[in-house]
């Protein structure tokens, strides 16, 4: 690890702009360089996470660069964002080589090796062979735990134990990284998560809170509360800890079916987006 991870906070631009629509058209620019324009369905809100995250794909090497959206449509709506701009400078933090190294280790015995499953073209409605990563499979159910596991074990955990916030499978991984460690952990939540996540982090042991309607406002309730306990935070996506161990799923897929040529990641904050970019760059 080259140096540490500067939260960003582009709330308010993005508040401004609009947080929910179907299909979104974004253009940009990093330390100058035009990206081609991103089309992707979801969340507005959650695109700077995974730009900020997978910024690695641009920047080379570790400095800082400036993000510009140079414009945000919504197409098929009415929002049309494109004379909104905005700037924010990085400090990007490179996942390496080595930090991939460190986490195969430290998780080695603590998370599952998923197995793939391969179908051909026509299956599944795709036109093409597919090999399928089944994380699904995992402790938990998702990739959560590697990256979870790896910063816990990567760091000195207080008496107060581990605190992060989550819209559901964070949460429970978290949940049970501290039960099989032996520390507390407390959970933020949103009102609007699934009452079956909720309901498997309690299960797990971790001390529960509803944080606010949405995932900002839980993460802002961790936050209070972290300052208070002094607890461990283990956030969902923005440590390099945590990208290198989900930088581990790539890693294993590397090794299982080295012939793949094009990964296709789903994205949410850009945890799991950025690990990838790091295990294939």
């Amino acid at each position: 690890m080259t140096s540490s991870t500067t939260r960003r906070n582009y709330s308010s631009f993005w508040d401004a702009v609009g947080r929910e629509h179907e299909v979104c058209a974004l253009r940009l620019k990093v330390s100058g360089r035009s990206w081609p324009t991103i089309r992707y369905r979801g969340s507005v809100g959650a695109v700077p996470f995974l730009l900020a995250s997978s910024i690695t794909t641009v920047a080379k090497k570790p400095q800082s660069a400036i993000l510009s959206v140079v414009a945000i449509v919504s197409l098929g709506s009415t929002l049309d964002a494109t004379r909104c701009t905005c700037s924010q400078e990085i400090n990007q933090t490179m996942v390496t080589d080595h930090d991939i190294e460190l986490a195969q280790h430290r998780i080695t015995g603590h998370v599952r090796r998923t197995p793939t499953m391969s179908t051909a073209a026509g299956e599944l409605g795709v036109g093409h062979d597919l090999t399928l990563k089944l994380e699904c499979l995992q402790h938990t159910g998702s990739f959560k735990p590697r990256g979870a596991f790896n910063l816990a074990l990567a760091s000195e955990i207080p008496r107060s134990g581990l605190i992060a916030a989550s819209g559901g499978n964070h949460g429970v991984a978290v949940a049970y990284v501290a039960r099989q460690l032996g520390h507390h952990a407390e959970i933020f939540v949103p009102a609007i998560s699934p009452k079956i996540k909720v309901d498997r982090i309690a299960a797990l042991g971790a001390e529960l809170h509803i944080g606010g309607t949405v995932y900002a406002e839980a993460q802002a309730a961790c936050d209070i509360r972290q300052s208070e306990t002094g607890a461990l935070t283990l956030h969902t996506y923005d440590a390099v800890e945590t990208v290198a161990g989900q930088a581990t799923c790539g890693r294993e897929l590397q090794a299982q079916h080295p012939e793949i040529d094009t990964v296709v990641v789903a994205v949410g904050g850009g945890g799991l987006a950025a690990g990838f970019a790091a295990a294939y760059r």
